[in-house]
């Protein structure tokens, strides 16, 4: 699985849809603050059977408190300018530089932690999606 073939099953959510994807069994999420590198406002969720989802505060047509619906542990978070000084219960936490955040449930954690060894934040943030997949057993080949 590359890159561009997450693209392609990445769901979109917006506020004419939004309502669809309230209960979803988050198991990753990434958050970019608004101004982050990247996507700023972008937030990316994958659930444990392995679908990905895709919004953004900024420059979609949802708010943070819709985002706080479909992705419901953000509500816990707290953005400092160089990390997260609040987590939520049950996630862990990586930083993906430049304003990029990584929250992992605790079940699957320890093997997306093993899995990023020795990469760079940049790198991360490329890669989180695969490395995640993998983590559930998803074959990403």
């Amino acid at each position: 699985m590359k890159q561009d073939e997450i693209k392609q099953m990445t769901i979109d959510i917006t506020k004419s849809n939004l309502q669809e994807y309230y209960s979803l069994n988050i198991v990753a999420f990434s958050f970019a603050v608004p101004g982050a590198q990247g996507e700023g406002g972008g937030i990316y969720i994958i659930t444990e059977e392995g679908r990905i989802y895709h919004t953004n505060i900024v420059w979609g047509d949802i708010c943070i408190d819709d985002a706080f619906l479909i992705c419901p542990p953000l509500k816990d978070c707290h953005f400092a300018v160089f990390g997260a000084d609040k987590t939520p219960d049950g996630w862990n936490y990586q930083y993906m530089g430049a304003g990029n955040h990584l929250f992992v449930k605790d079940d699957i954690s320890k093997n997306v932690n093993e899995m990023s060894i020795g990469l760079k934040p940049v790198e991360l943030y490329q890669q989180w999606k695969l490395i995640v997949m993998q983590a559930l057993g998803i074959s990403t080949e």
